[in-house]
Protein backbone atom coordinates (compact mmCIF):
# COMPACT_ATOMS: atom_id res chain seq x y z
CA UNK A 1 0.00 0.00 0.00
CA UNK A 2 1.37 3.41 -0.92
CA UNK A 3 1.76 6.25 1.54
CA UNK A 4 -0.96 8.27 -0.21
CA UNK A 5 -3.42 5.38 0.06
CA UNK A 6 -2.50 4.78 3.71
CA UNK A 7 -3.04 8.48 4.54
CA UNK A 8 -6.40 8.45 2.74
CA UNK A 9 -7.41 5.32 4.66
CA UNK A 10 -6.24 6.82 7.97
CA UNK A 11 -8.17 10.01 7.26
CA UNK A 12 -11.33 8.05 6.45
CA UNK A 13 -10.96 5.99 9.63
CA UNK A 14 -10.43 9.11 11.75
CA UNK A 15 -13.38 10.90 10.13
CA UNK A 16 -15.56 7.88 10.90
CA UNK A 17 -14.37 7.82 14.53
CA UNK A 18 -15.15 11.52 15.01
CA UNK A 19 -18.59 11.19 13.39
CA UNK A 20 -19.45 8.20 15.58
CA UNK A 21 -18.23 10.03 18.68
CA UNK A 22 -20.62 12.88 17.88
CA UNK A 23 -18.06 15.37 16.66
CA UNK A 24 -17.54 16.82 13.24
CA UNK A 25 -14.09 17.84 12.14
CA UNK A 26 -12.59 20.23 9.65
CA UNK A 27 -9.98 18.94 7.22
CA UNK A 28 -7.25 20.58 9.32
CA UNK A 29 -8.53 18.90 12.48
CA UNK A 30 -8.66 15.54 10.70
CA UNK A 31 -5.06 15.98 9.58
CA UNK A 32 -4.02 16.77 13.17
CA UNK A 33 -5.79 13.69 14.52
CA UNK A 34 -4.32 11.47 11.80
CA UNK A 35 -0.85 12.73 12.74
CA UNK A 36 -1.53 11.82 16.41
CA UNK A 37 -2.78 8.37 15.53
CA UNK A 38 -5.92 6.43 16.35
CA UNK A 39 -5.09 5.35 19.91
CA UNK A 40 -3.97 8.79 21.06
CA UNK A 41 -7.05 10.38 19.50
CA UNK A 42 -9.38 7.96 21.31
CA UNK A 43 -7.63 8.72 24.60
CA UNK A 44 -7.96 12.47 23.98
CA UNK A 45 -11.67 12.11 23.18
CA UNK A 46 -12.32 10.00 26.28
CA UNK A 47 -10.13 12.01 28.66
CA UNK A 48 -9.90 15.61 27.38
Amino acid sequence: MTTAVMKETDTALMAHLLRRAGFGATRDQLDEYVAKGYDETVEELLYP
